[in-house]
């Protein structure tokens, strides 16, 4: 369940933007938006795989405690304690999932304030 978050983390801590598929004269015709823009798409989209795969991780493992939970009962007393068991599982899977969609918010939304910045930064420089 931590290896969910970690995938995310590793992800924003490996991330590094590939330059060298751009050839020295596109590098000198982008405007400094315009890399940080390509810059942070890129980055958006890294870290989407890395929820997707995540949350991927996360129902393969619900999925393995519910089929060891429902299938390993001896007796009607251990299937109510396997259900109660696989319950508190899935709330815990619950709660990473809630907390790793609340963290992609929050990057979702600095990322579009950051973007609007730019935005104007680039309005108020065609205006001068």
């Amino acid at each position: 369940m931590n290896g969910a978050r970690s995938v995310v983390e590793k992800a924003d801590e490996d991330f590094i933007l590939d330059e060298s598929e751009m050839t020295d004269g596109e590098e000198q015709e982008q405007s400094i938006p315009t890399a940080e823009l390509m810059h942070i798409i890129h980055q958006l989209r890294v870290e989407n795989v890395a929820l997707a795969k995540a949350n991927s991780e996360l129902r393969r493992q619900s999925q393995h405690s519910i089929y060891t939970y429902t299938n390993g009962a001896k007796s009607p007393a251990d299937e109510s304690q396997n259900y109660q068991h696989m319950l508190e599982i899935m709330r815990k899977e619950a709660q990473e999932l809630k907390e790793i969609r609340d963290l992609a918010e929050a990057r979702t939304q600095s990322t579009i304030s950051y973007i609007t910045q730019l935005e104007q930064q680039v309005d108020s420089q065609k205006e001068s």
